[in-house]
């Protein structure tokens, strides 16, 4: 297992949700049962519980899973640059097994990021119901999959 903690530990703006994006979050999240995607020190304090393929060992609430394999519904499911990571099929992925997503979505690659390679011109994923614009090259983007 890598550990990449020093690294996330010391990014830079904008590639950590500050205190306004978080609110966003914290805004559209709703009730019920809510999932991070990751580990966004910013953002555990909004979910039940966080999915993670390297969780850091001093979490408790962290399920070591990947995102792919999730078979529970969520109310809302939450991340921040995980379709960077992911890509596009994500989005239709978790259409399947929550309400609401909400994610925080980089449309260019920025100097500090390690591991995203999806972006604006090569990501394609079912459009969001909100788009919020946020820090510079910064999206986050909100679906309603509730029927």
């Amino acid at each position: 297992m890598i550990d990449d903690s020093d690294h996330f530990n010391n990014l830079p703006l904008p590639l950590y949700p500050n205190d306004d994006e978080v609110a966003i979050y914290k805004k559209y999240k709703g009730d019920g049962k809510i999932l991070l995607l990751g580990y966004t020190k910013q953002l555990i304090h909004l979910c039940d519980c966080a999915m993670d393929l390297n969780p850091p060992e001093t979490q408790k609430n962290i399920i070591k899973q990947d995102w792919f394999t999730i078979t529970e519904h969520y109310d809302t499911i939450i991340g921040d640059g995980v379709v960077n990571l992911a890509g596009g099929e994500l989005i239709e992925f978790l259409s399947h097994h929550c309400d609401t997503l909400i994610i925080r979505f980089f449309t260019q690659k920025i100097n500090g990021m390690k591991y995203a390679t999806h972006f604006e011109s090569n990501t394609n994923f079912l459009l969001p119901n909100i788009i919020i614009e946020t820090q510079p090259l910064c999206k986050i983007l909100i679906w309603n999959f509730k029927q």
